[in-house]
């Protein structure tokens, strides 16, 4: 007989409860979950946005908004006007909402993206698909200021585009967290993959499995993290690891996602956080 979505909640709740990750001090965990049947699908861009991580910006009040972030303010305006009849979508990225319990440290402290965030901008492409330019984060000082993915190479790209994001120089900055790295431009099929891949090439995003995480292969196999991986092998499909990156006044800043599919495709798993001195 299956388990259901709220049994396994509550199984990981109490098997988790005195558990803590240990990179840099001892963080708690806090169970997750996505109940598809109430929320549908789960997607990374929907649970991102739950989390209050990724926020949607209309294009008139991101504007107003950036004229502090960016010295060539009118160009920006009249671009993103331009892009309104290409399905056009703004979201800005930052800090998520935690648990009290996971509230370690200064910037862990906060509920969702200080200021107004990172820019992420979202378009149709002209041959199909979507196109999209966030701002990055781990730009070495030697690279350009716009740096293309393959797959948007593949797809092309008007070199009036390209000249666009070159020539936009924007810097967000609040509190000791500061990015003007350039941009990172991607191309996918959907809308969620290509968040995904925006996230993930600037530096923002990391994805790997859990037993990589947890560091499986240099612990005994009585330690609790060995537990907590064979509960996720016993009760859940498709599991990784997804972390959000965070680098602030030269110090890094990690929120680790543990999750899996039930086979009644809920997500569940856990969060917990992690930072280096």
């Amino acid at each position: 007989m299956e388990t259901s979505w709220s049994s396994l909640k509550k199984s990981l709740r109490r098997l988790s409860k005195d558990w803590v990750y240990s990179l840099v001090g001892d963080e708690a965990y806090g169970v997750i979950g996505w109940n598809a049947g109430k929320k549908g699908p789960f997607t990374l861009t929907g649970w991102l946005t739950k989390r209050r991580a990724l926020r949607t910006r209309p294009t008139e009040d991101f504007a107003e908004a950036a004229e502090q972030s960016v010295a060539t303010t009118t160009a920006l305006k009249n671009y993103l006007s331009e892009k309104d009849g290409a399905e056009l979508t703004i979201r800005t990225f930052g800090f998520p909402k935690l648990p009290v319990r996971l509230r370690s440290g200064q910037f862990f402290g906060k509920s969702g993206p200080p200021g107004l965030g990172v820019p992420l901008f979202t378009f149709a492409h002209p041959d199909g698909g979507r196109f999209g330019a966030v701002l990055r984060q781990n730009r070495r000082p030697d690279s350009s200021a716009v740096a293309l993915s393959d797959d948007l190479r593949d797809a092309g790209l008007p070199g009036s585009e390209v000249a666009f994001w070159e020539a936009l120089d924007y810097r967000f900055s609040d509190d000791e967290w500061t990015v003007s790295g350039g941009w990172w431009l991607d191309f996918a099929e959907d809308e969620d993959t290509l968040v995904e891949r925006l996230l993930t090439g600037a530096g923002y995003l990391k994805k790997q499995s859990l037993s990589a995480f947890l560091n499986l292969d240099n612990l005994p196999e009585d330690a609790e993290e060995w537990t907590l991986a064979r509960f996720f092998e016993a009760n859940l499909t498709d599991t990784e690891v997804v972390t959000l990156r965070y680098f602030c006044a030269g110090e890094s800043w990690f929120v680790h996602y543990l999750m899996g599919q039930t086979p009644s495709g809920d997500m569940l798993g856990l969060q917990t956080v992690s930072f280096t001195f």
